[in-house]
């Protein structure tokens, strides 16, 4: 009876078209993306019957392939356990040597792997737009909700780590997940994510891991199965809704995909609600953040370079374009409170120099403070913890030069710019300023020098 159930479960992973029919599908090619230049790629739409055009629907994107998605969604949809959705399959990039019409460059790891945001960007402003530009046969336009809260990513193997990065990247565009096999593994710093997750004040997404105990092992990168492991280990450390599973198998989809209507389920429960912001095990982040303050959007519209200019007295602010910033200030800068030490950032390096200030000069540098990316503007907190503006949110330094925590923005991304000013952090990001009160405040050359830590 057991082998009957799982047949019949792998019957309906495979993705069964004559089972499928409760909707309907469309397909369309991508081509000169601006995000990866040359690309060439199929995106797939599947449209339930009882979508309407008049209600905006929820989204799921799947990665590579449709497989079971439209099968179980059109089950659950019917039975009214999940949300009327629109799937939306990406399938990778490739470039075409034309000359000889054949693939020079295949595009899947570099997309999907990639912890630069860009699939997030590509799906923002050149996929999704594309789609809402779409019919279904019948006439119907596509409608889709604009809110992180009813947008859904699944992907399995590196559509697996793909799906994650969206919502890790973009939480203000995708807050539910579903990775398969997941490689987070060392392709390209996937295996960053478990110091990541737990130095990052967490965000509000829900997360469903699933892999197989046999799943792949490579001398040059680990173990897809203890990475995953490692995975689940820091969103529960750092309080996130998830879940798991972990089945007998190597590295295929099938399991994950057979558990697809369950999962769903568990992703959409308390729909139109969306996932909480929890709160993580982190002590440097419950030092520094006050449970009752979150982000203030202060500001929209600014202009590409614009920065955060703080008054020396650290009291106040004022916005400038970086260019003209003026030669008093270098926002690569940051002195220690009380002068006696001041660190200094190297474009592109995620090593930062610290020097001891003696007699006003710099002695004795070294490249001390250690980042996950490469630091933009620098600023002292009061207790003489480092602020570093960067590609990954606001990386907070500890005396002995550690990240030990991580603030990102609502809208994600990069963090362009941060000071304290005013007994608040500012910061820009997305175009936008946000400010935010903290149980620290910023510092001066002037302000008392803190007491340090040990080297523990």
């Amino acid at each position: 009876m057991k082998k009957l159930c799982l047949t019949f479960a792998l019957l309906i992973a495979l993705g069964v078209k004559a089972l499928a029919a409760a909707g309907c599908t469309l397909e369309f090619k991508m081509k000169d993306s601006a995000v990866y230049p040359g690309t060439e790629r199929k995106i797939t739409v599947w449209v339930p019957d009882e979508y309407e055009e008049s209600t905006p629907a929820c989204l799921i994107v799947r990665f590579d392939t449709m497989a079971n998605v439209p099968y179980c969604c059109g089950r659950l949809i019917s039975q009214g356990l999940m949300p009327v959705c629109i799937v939306v399959c990406i399938e990778p990039g490739k470039v075409y040597d034309r000359r000889h019409e054949q693939v020079i460059r295949h595009n899947r790891s570099n997309e999907f792997d990639n912890l630069n945001g860009n699939m997030a960007r590509f799906l923002e402003k050149e996929v999704l737009p594309e789609v809402c530009r779409q019919k279904t046969p019948d006439g119907r336009k596509i409608n889709l909700s604009p809110r992180a809260e009813d947008h859904a990513a699944i992907g399995a193997s590196s559509g697996g780590i793909a799906a994650f990065n969206l919502a890790w990247e973009r939480p203000d565009l995708f807050r539910r997940v579903y990775s398969i096999i997941g490689t987070f593994v060392p392709f390209r710093n996937g295996d960053q994510f478990p110091a990541i997750i737990r130095k990052t004040e967490p965000k509000p997404i829900r997360v469903f891991f699933q892999d197989n105990t046999e799943d792949s092992w490579n001398p040059l990168f680990g173990s897809w199965y203890d990475y995953n492991r490692l995975m689940v280990s820091a969103m529960e450390f750092a309080g996130y809704e998830v879940d798991y599973r972990w089945d007998e198998g190597k590295h295929n989809a099938n399991n994950g995909n057979a558990l697809l209507e369950p999962v769903l389920q568990w992703l959409w429960a308390g729909w139109p609600e969306g996932p909480a912001k929890r709160v993580s095990q982190n002590r440097t982040l419950g030092q520094i953040l006050d449970p009752g303050e979150d982000w203030v959007l202060e500001k929209e519209g600014l202009k590409e370079g614009t920065m955060l200019i703080p008054s020396a007295d650290g009291l106040s602010y004022r916005l400038a374009e970086a260019r003209k910033a003026g030669k008093k200030y270098n926002p690569l800068e940051a002195v220690y409170p009380g002068g006696i030490l001041c660190a200094v950032a190297r474009p592109g390096n995620c090593q930062v120099l610290q020097y001891l200030l003696i007699d006003g000069s710099k002695a004795y540098g070294q490249e001390y403070y250690c980042l996950h990316a490469p630091a933009g503007q620098l600023v002292f907190a009061e207790d003489g913890y480092l602020y570093c503006a960067s590609s990954k949110g606001i990386q907070v330094c500890d005396h002995n030069g550690r990240v030990r925590a991580i603030l990102t923005l609502p809208c994600g991304g990069e963090v362009k710019s941060a000071v304290f000013a005013s007994g608040r952090l500012y910061a820009i990001g997305g175009g936008r300023l946000w400010s935010r009160k903290l149980k620290v405040g910023g510092a001066t050359p002037a302000s008392p020098t803190p007491k340090r830590e040990g080297a523990g």
